[in-house]
């Protein structure tokens, strides 16, 4: 929670959440907020934080001309401390839905917390520092339809205090235009991948980098998951059905995962910065976050030390021969057929190799789990 007479400080500044205050008798509060219990942790409670009322001193626009009254912040916590609990996403709003549940700022909001959650508790990445750990979410009722993701200078003051500020910002543009709750979460989890994991590129096309539509797919996947786990509720992905999200899991994470598997990643494709090397790197991308541990993937995004997609693919090799342990997960999709695993130097428990190429070996599985061990490290 937090107080009103905080809230201007704690946008600006990533604050402790607080108790709020109770308005004056007779006076209607300015502000509703809402608890939302980690899904890896229900210890950890993150806030959200809602502007009931316009504000007097609208937020300017990074980029065009336009005023945005309206705020909604999304505090999230790593951990039980009061200090623990920071303000992760701002999203900058031109009108408040009577109705909250129906507000497009509070479903952006809302769904960007729980991806939050789960980006930080699964793989251990948090949004980046340099920003304050803040993403800044502008939706717009202008612009061409569609979004996009820039780092950006911007004035985070008011008319008589200017405060230049480094943003991390998102923008959305014709948001009430989005009248399906699938492509809203496809949207809003496309642009935080953009915000929040490493960046492979740049390509030539169809986007300049590839972390968007490499987020979209692992963060829906998510989010189908923990509905069916009873972890989350249509309040959680906009009111989107698990149907409706599935359909996007069939349409464009399954075919991936199965040309993957079959093929193993194209190397010499992955090092150059063409459309066809775009599409490979996300298909690889997508695959490796279905077959590795969660804390594995997010290791291997962490150590990247390139930009091209054979630095994500050699990544791959290093995080897993980091384990000297290792259980790999045959995706539903593929089944009994044989798949190529970042196998390095490793020795299989169960299944057998029957090929290997580049730290990468074609396995044939005996069952859901392929077992993995690796060889003890130098010292």
């Amino acid at each position: 929670m937090v107080t009103a007479a905080l809230i201007t400080l704690a946008l600006l500044y990533p604050q402790p959440v607080q108790d709020p205050n109770k308005p004056p008798p007779g006076t209607a509060p300015s502000y509703a907020t809402s608890d939302l219990p980690s899904v890896e942790d229900p210890r950890l409670v993150h806030t959200l934080w809602i502007r009931l009322a316009a504000s007097e001193e609208p937020q300017k626009c990074p980029r065009k001309p336009w005023l945005f009254p309206f705020v909604t912040a999304g505090y999230g916590r790593t951990d039980t401390t009061q200090s623990g609990s920071k303000v992760r996403f701002r999203v900058f709003s031109q009108y408040r839905n009577e109705t909250l549940d129906n507000d497009p700022a509070v479903w952006a909001t809302r769904l960007l917390l729980r991806l939050w959650d789960m980006n930080y508790q699964r793989l251990g990445i948090d949004n980046p520092e340099k920003y304050r750990r803040a993403v800044d979410v502008f939706l717009c009722a202008e612009g061409e339809p569609g979004g996009e993701q820039m780092f950006v200078n911007a004035d985070l003051g008011t008319p008589d205090k200017p405060a230049m500020t480094d943003m991390n910002a998102v923008f959305i543009y014709q948001v009430q235009t989005i009248t399906e709750p699938r492509e809203f979460v496809r949207e809003v989890a496309h642009e935080f991948g953009h915000a929040s994991l490493p960046q492979i590129g740049p390509f030539k096309g169809p986007e300049s980098w590839a972390n968007g539509d490499v987020g979209e797919r692992i963060y829906i996947k998510w989010l189908v998951d923990a509905m069916h786990a009873k972890k989350l509720v249509p309040a959680d992905v906009a009111k989107a059905n698990v149907t409706e999200l599935e359909h996007y899991l069939v349409d464009r994470v399954d075919p991936l995962v199965k040309s993957t598997a079959a093929s193993g990643p194209d190397l010499a494709l992955l090092a150059k910065d063409s459309e066809s090397a775009y599409n490979a790197y996300v298909a690889l991308a997508t695959y490796a976050h279905t077959v590795l541990p969660p804390a594995v993937m997010g290791r291997a995004f962490r150590i990247t030390a390139g930009n091209r997609g054979t630095d994500f693919a050699a990544a791959i090799v290093d995080a897993c021969a980091e384990r000297q342990e290792l259980q790999f997960t045959v995706p539903a999709v593929v089944g009994k057929k044989p798949l190529w695993l970042p196998l390095g130097k490793g020795t299989l428990v169960t299944g057998s190799v029957i090929e290997r190429k580049g730290g990468w070996a074609k396995v044939a599985p005996t069952g859901a789990i392929v077992k993995v061990k690796n060889p003890q490290p130098k010292t």
